[in-house]
Order: C-alpha cells, then structure tokens, then sequence
C-alpha cells in the first residue's frame, strides 16, 4: 500500500523528464494565444463613441463616451469620462448630473449628493437635474428634501409623466 511497485525500476532518468518538460513548455508557449474580444471591441456604439473621441477631445465626445461605458456596466471608465468633461468645462451641469446619477448607481450616494448639488446649481432650470437630486435624496431617506426636488421638476417641466409619478409616489410616503 503506497510503496514501490513490485518490478519497477527505482531508476528515473531525471535529465530526460526536464528535456520533455522543457519541450512540451516551448510548444505551449509556439502555440497561438485565444484572446477574448473586449467589450471596446464588442459594442458597436461604445467603439464609435470612442473612435469619435480619438478625433479630439471636447467635452460631448467624452459626455457620449462616458454614457456608453455606462451602459455596459464599465462605471470606472464612466466615472473618469465624465470626470474628464469636467476638465475641459468645470461648469457643465450635464457632465455633474451624469457622474451624480453614475455614483447614485453604483451605491456612492455621498459623492453623488455632491454632484447633484453641483448640477442643480449650474442648471436651476433643469427638471432632470432636480429629479436626479431628488432620487439621491429619497435614497438617503431625505422624503421632504426628495419631494422638494420632485416638485420643482414637475414645475419645471409640466408635462413629465415621471416628476408627477414620482410627486404622486412620494407625496403618500411622506406624511
């Protein structure tokens, strides 16, 4: 039991075993590698957005960018997309509201706070602005502040299904 095997030889010929080891390693490493296509390469819409990128940089090529990132789940290159817009124009309430609703998915309500705050300030006019904030704040448990923001989208924009909806669902919540 776990001993030598009855007429083996005890002699290994160790120099041959590290010949074969070392040629069955050199036809791996001859062999063609499969690569997996990444997802740039993948999403069409996602390599247009970035091929248009790599015209130029302006602040709606790094916004479409950022989005489609988004889109795809990839929200660390998202995040610096969008960070990116807001170096080429630190007052852009669309490239802050974006990265707000980016760090709101991904269960960053802080930073998204900060983000929105920053948007509604730059665009005070901007129902998807303060529907955005309003989101950040209900997530946080903030109803009234929610519902403010709510309500100033709904003025903003009369006509959203989606502000009065959310009015509607909030308005029974915060009593």
């Amino acid at each position: 039991m776990g001993g030598p095997i009855a007429g083996a030889s005890a002699k290994v010929d160790r120099d041959a075993l590290r010949r074969a080891a070392a040629e069955a390693a050199a036809r791996r490493a001859a062999e063609p590698k499969a690569t997996l296509p990444t997802i740039e390469e993948r999403d069409g819409a996602l390599r247009e957005a970035l091929a248009d990128l790599a015209k130029g940089a302006t602040l709606e090529r790094h916004l479409k960018v950022a989005a489609e990132y988004g889109r795809v789940g990839v929200y660390d290159e998202s995040y610096d997309h969008f960070t990116a817009a807001l170096v080429l124009e630190p007052r852009n309430a669309s490239a802050y509201e974006g990265r707000a609703r980016l760090l709101r998915d991904v269960g960053l309500p802080g930073m998204a706070l900060t983000d929105a705050h920053w948007a509604r300030f730059l665009a005070p006019r901007s129902a998807e602005v303060h529907n955005t904030l309003g989101t950040i704040l209900e997530g946080q448990g903030y109803c009234a502040e929610a519902l403010g923001q709510y309500r100033e989208a709904a003025r903003l924009q009369p006509g959203a299904s989606w502000a009065q909806q959310n009015v509607a669902r909030l308005t029974d919540r915060c009593k």
